[in-house]
């Protein structure tokens, strides 16, 4: 009898062992729409930081935002912002990369993030007092956290792309 009630406990301890598991496995990935949400909230408080603060394209100013950022886009920004320049020299990079624009925006709404997996994208719109214009943010996986890896700007072109064209316009040395 005792063999018995001890087989018994244990393929009950082990059955409820395997369900808390799996219930926690299952628990720790967020949903669809979950993950949906939290890529978009991560454009939001990046653009509510960027707009209440100085949006000047400047090494400086970079790794004040690196935390919504992607390793990579972080890289390539400061590589660019690093550059001497001449003083007779047009920079690659005028004004706002973030907003694509050399007026800064005085408001802006996240309207909504389509995507899945490991990569969302996310519109953002941005309001001046006569104009709005809207851009889009690539929102990456990392880890465990959503990064922005580029924005693409209305009508055509990206800030990866500025980038890229920057490396090509650049003197060797």
């Amino acid at each position: 009898m005792n063999r018995n009630v001890s087989s018994t406990m244990l393929l009950v301890l082990m059955t409820v062992f395997v369900t808390v598991t799996a219930d926690a496995i299952a628990g720790s990935k967020p949903s669809g729409q979950q993950q949906q949400r939290q890529a978009a909230a991560v454009v939001e408080e990046f653009f509510k930081y960027h707009l209440g603060h100085d949006m000047a394209f400047t090494c400086r100013s970079i790794e004040g935002r690196k935390q919504w950022l992607s390793d990579r886009l972080v890289k390539a920004l400061l590589a660019e912002c690093s550059k001497p320049a001449g003083p007779d020299e047009v920079p690659a990079i005028e004004g706002d990369p973030f907003t694509d624009s050399e007026e800064y925006p005085n408001n802006f709404k996240v309207e909504g993030a389509k995507g899945g997996g490991t990569a969302y994208e996310v519109t953002v719109k941005l309001e001046w007092p006569s104009e709005e214009r809207r851009v889009r943010a690539m929102v990456v996986r990392s880890g465990k956290t959503w990064k922005i890896d580029d924005v693409r700007y209305e009508g055509s072109g990206s800030l990866n792309g500025l980038l890229r064209e920057a490396v090509r316009e650049s003197p060797e040395p």
